[in-house]
Formats: C-alpha cells, sequence, structure tokens
C-alpha cells in the first residue's frame, strides 16, 4: 500500500513539477537546489552517496511535503503537496517505535543506501534528519507508520526541544 493522508489540515500548497518527471501521489516532495521554484520527488535528488544519514539531512533541509495527486512524465503541471498533516508511510526496517519516534526517508532494499525512496521513512534519532514525528506507535512486524509531517520549507519543519 502507498502513503495515503490519514486525518489533519494538509496545508496544501502548488509546486511546479519539471514536465520530465513523474509524481506519484504520496510521494515525499523536495526543492530543488538549482531553481528554488520547482519541486520533485525524493528519487530524483542530485545528493547521492553512499551515507543514508547525509541524504536524509539533504531531504530534511529541502523537505516541501508529500504529493496530493499524479502527474505524468511529460505532462507540464503543477502539483498540490501536503505541508502538514498525518500519513500512512510505508517504512524501511520496521521495528517496534513509540509516539514521538523521529522519522526521515528511508529507502527501497533496506540497506542503508541511496536513493532515497519516494514513499518511504525510517525511524531517525536527530530532528536535522527527519521530516516527521510517529503519532501511533508502531509493532515489530508493522509495515506502515502514522507519521505527523512537517514541511521545513513551508512550516519550519521539526523542532527539537531545549
Amino acid at each position: 500500500m502507498a502513503t495515503r493522508h490519514v486525518s489533519g489540515d494538509s496545508w496544501p500548497i502548488e509546486v511546479d513539477v519539471a514536465s520530465a518527471i513523474a509524481v506519484y501521489k504520496g510521494d515525499l516532495m523536495i526543492q530543488s537546489l538549482a531553481d528554488p521554484q520547482v519541486g520533485f520527488p525524493a528519487s530524483n535528488m542530485a545528493t547521492h552517496v553512499t551515507d543514508l544519514a547525509t541524504v536524509q539531512e539533504a531531504l530534511h533541509d529541502a523537505f516541501l511535503g508529500i504529493a496530493l495527486e499524479d502527474k505524468l512524465a511529460g505532462k507540464a503541471k503543477a502539483v498540490q503537496v501536503a505541508t502538514e498533516g498525518i500519513f500512512e508511510i510505508p517504512i524501511t526496517a520496521a521495528a517496534a517505535a513509540p509516539v514521538g519516534q523521529l522519522y526521515g526517508c528511508g529507502n527501497d532494499d533496506d540497506s542503508g543506501h541511496t536513493p532515497p525512496a519516494n514513499q518511504r521513512a525510517l525511524a531517525v534519532a536527530a530532528a536535522n534528519r527527519s521530516f516527521g514525528v510517529l503519532v501511533k506507535p508502531t509493532l515489530a512486524a508493522d509495515t506502515h507508520a502514522h507519521i505527523r509531517i512537517f514541511g521545513t520549507k513551508t512550516t519550519g519543519g521539526m523542532k527539537t526541544m531545549v
């Protein structure tokens, strides 16, 4: 099952996406560093290194939100992106986790290598690598988590209490 909106106001924004890039409802969307007027799915990130933590931090810094609609490649179209709300997101490396656990981007093969997946989340230890927080405890066998997202570029992102 793909990412889906569960509850809460999504505070949508409209994001231009290059015509060559496909976007699917539920994709993690980030802002382009080269052109701040353009967004794209997480897997299109230019920062592809073997260290997932570095990629998670780069995604956190550019995170807009989650796509609310599809856009086919070859079509010039802006997409609606949720900047807040609670989403059910597939998780990488399932484990029991309490409410409040931070989540950042995950990948498709559970290896810890990049690129990030467009619709996967992974538990992280630091706010500067996260895009959201768990709002319903998960069990070790769970494949999805209820995560409240915070668009870094639109809401200021995750905050760390001092």
